[in-house]
């Protein structure tokens, strides 16, 4: 019994990194490519659906790319028309169908002035992991006094030693301005 509990804890302890998530890597199966997916968020019952998919590592090749943040501003077509308003804390959803991955890291940068690299933090957001899909919350308003136009999210995700980068883009009308939740 008190092995059976040392188990139990020592699997909470290791499966609480922030902004990551994993299933077993038992539990998942790996897409020939990357797979679509649906990006959802309370507010609305539109998907998200402008957003590009970057490799990563796939099938044994590894991949030199730009930054997410900087695909977002130089994309073709641009991911930064069409952009769904998002406000802070409201909840989003991915859900990947079939192939979802084994392990899955979210990352959020507001977009500023700067078309390479945004000038403030780039923001480790928590995911969980609810009825085969993945949940994070919409980071709070950038409290600094370098101007936001945006947000660009990128979507880490593993399939064994597949590894794709999911970018889209969200509206920054609430990190300018006071509203109610």
């Amino acid at each position: 019994m008190m092995l059976l509990a040392v188990v139990i804890i020592g699997a909470v302890v290791l499966g609480e990194r922030g902004g990551i998530m994993s299933k077993s890597e038992s539990s998942f199966k790996s897409p020939a490519e990357p797979s679509p997916l649906i990006i959802t968020h309370e507010n609305s019952t539109d998907a998200i659906e402008n957003y590009v998919i970057l490799k990563t590592s796939w099938n044994g090749a590894d991949y030199d790319r730009a930054s997410f943040y900087y695909t977002a501003w130089h994309s073709e077509p641009t991911l930064l028309t069409g952009l769904h308003r998002l406000k802070p804390g409201e909840k989003l959803q991915v859900d990947f169908g079939d192939y979802a991955p084994s392990e899955v890291t979210v990352k959020m940068a507001y977009l500023t002035e700067s078309f390479d690299e945004s000038q403030l933090p780039i923001v480790e957001v928590p995911v969980t992991l609810v009825e085969g899909k993945y949940e994070f919350v919409n980071p709070p308003a950038s409290t600094s006094d370098i101007p936001t136009s945006g947000r660009v999210f990128s979507v880490i995700a593993r399939w064994g030693e597949n590894i794709c980068e999911y970018v889209f883009a969200s509206d920054g009308k609430f990190d300018n301005y006071e509203y109610d939740l």
